[in-house]
């Protein structure tokens, strides 16, 4: 049986690295589609979504708040380490990203040239 691990952002993993185990650290997790799906569908995400943060609860407790993004096929959670870690171990579980980044995520313009609008003003 193939293995399915999630692609992981290097930036959460250093925030797991240095979090407390009571540290709460916000993660963005996009769910794994079916075969010939490009999202799983918005039903199917909250239920999925639902389950994997049951059991989460159950396993480690650390929970503090999430949303789900059912057209997305994804959700967004503050919890401690140990629960994003567990999370991480779902086979479906296809991306999982930091919620805040270190650097600006806006693309600066190379250079500075002034462009004259069609218009001519």
């Amino acid at each position: 049986m193939e293995e399915h691990r999630a692609e992981v952002d290097p930036e959460l993993l250093r925030q797991l690295d240095v979090a407390s185990e009571d540290q709460a650290v916000g993660a963005v997790f996009s769910l794994r589609p079916a075969p010939g799906e490009p999202v799983p569908a918005p039903e199917a995400t909250r239920e999925r979504v639902e389950r994997l943060l049951d059991h989460g609860r159950r396993e480690t407790g650390g929970l503090q708040r999430y949303t789900v993004f059912p057209n997305l096929g994804s959700f967004a959670v503050q919890a401690t380490r140990p629960f994003l870690q567990r999370l991480l171990e779902h086979e479906e579980i296809a991306t999982a990203t930091a919620n805040e980044q270190p650097q600006d995520m806006l693309i600066r313009p190379v250079s500075e040239k002034k462009i004259k609008s069609p218009g001519g003003g």
